[in-house]
């Protein structure tokens, strides 16, 4: 699984990235009215994007499901990230209301970024427990993506009116990745099937990651110099949460995540006795992994004598797969499916091999007497 040599890219791609923050804010080689540190800061991020598609692009193997683990630090920096958006959004509703500017846009802005910052709790909540939460609320998840392009569009039209030269490209680019990240993600929280979501984790968030931590570490230097600005400085600590998040998932990741080999995609509904009580209307299934204990939102523990919990995964008709651990596969055939594993097969062969032989030994010493 190369995906995971993006590591290599990513290191020391974003010190140099954090670096040229370091010496423009502390006046080393750039001033601090400088607009070349920033272009060399995305420059550098960049970098690790074009790196980055070469690794993903010869990884053939990682899965494209990924179920998660419990994760803390993740689950915390989710939930910082869904403080400052939530902040944010709430700043820019009060400031618009205040000076009676508000638009149908900035109202937009406002209510995805509620959702958005609702979304990151609910991730929050699935990396605490160590499962895809609420697998079925793929749509919910979308409005983050949603509200990073918002962001975007506000940003570009805040810089209308400034000279191209004196554009701060940092934040234009976190925006990008964080719509591309959080897109990615709502297909990999929610299983749903789509192009590759675990090496996407990879190829947009390790950049996000480098950006976010540049942008951090200069708001802190920001706040030394020039004070405390709360309007100013909330976006950018988000990104900085966005960045720590995506550093200690994509960790996770790169312990924990499958290749093809290691999950079959060879069962359908179609394996499923239709007198079983299967209550789920979604077409996929999800069986967890050893590693994970607690109570699924769908058990089937008591169906056909099965010994393992179950999550259904998102309503994608066209495409019936049900994705299992190979360790699982033949507790699978057994108590779901209803058919014998290979092991138990072999068994029953044997015993109806040795079954014959002895048959076979007895006529031989029937006929001998």
């Amino acid at each position: 699984m190369k995906s995971k040599l993006c590591w290599i890219s990513f290191i020391p791609f974003a010190i140099l990235a954090v670096v040229i923050e370091v010496l423009q804010n502390n006046s080393i080689l750039f001033s601090k009215d400088s607009n070349l540190a920033p272009y060399l800061v995305v420059g550098a991020v960049l970098v690790i994007l074009l790196i980055n598609i070469i690794f993903v692009a010869i990884d053939k193997k990682s899965s494209p499901v990924y179920l998660l683990s419990m994760n803390i630090p993740a689950a915390a920096f989710a939930t910082l990230a869904a403080a400052l958006v939530a902040s944010k959004s709430a700043l820019i509703m009060i400031l618009d209301l205040q000076n009676h500017t508000y638009t149908l846009f900035t109202l937009a802005l406002s209510v995805f970024g509620i959702l958005t910052s609702i979304c990151l709790v609910i991730i929050a909540l699935a990396h605490i427990q160590g499962r895809n939460f609420f697998p079925r609320m793929g749509v919910l998840f979308l409005s983050m993506p949603v509200w990073a392009g918002l962001m975007l569009i506000s940003e570009f039209l805040s810089n209308r009116t400034v000279s191209v030269s004196s554009v701060n490209p940092i934040n234009l680019f976190c925006y990008a990745f964080t719509m591309i990240f959080l897109f990615k993600l709502a297909m990999l929280i929610a299983t749903v099937d789509g192009k590759n979501p675990v090496k996407s984790m990879y190829l947009y968030g390790l950049p996000l990651a480098g950006l976010g931590l540049a942008v951090g570490v200069n708001t802190i230097f920001s706040i030394i110099y020039d004070g405390f600005d709360y309007s100013e400085n909330i976006i950018s600590f988000a990104f900085f949460a966005f960045a720590l998040y995506v550093i200690s998932f994509n960790i996770e990741l790169s312990k924990n995540s499958y290749s093809n080999e290691e999950q079959l995609l060879e069962y359908d509904l179609d394996d499923f006795d239709n007198n079983q009580s299967i209550t789920a209307i979604q077409d996929n299934f999800v069986v967890m992994s050893e590693r994970q204990t607690d109570d699924y939102d769908y058990d089937y523990s008591s169906v056909a004598g099965a010994d393992d919990d179950f999550v259904v995964a998102p309503d994608i008709k066209e495409d019936d797969v049900i994705y299992i651990e190979k360790n699982k596969a033949e507790s699978f055939e057994e108590g779901v499916v209803g058919r014998k594993s290979k092991s138990e097969k072999l068994e029953i062969e044997d015993s109806e091999e040795q079954s014959e032989m002895n048959k076979i030994d007895k006529i031989i010493e029937d006929i001998d007497n």
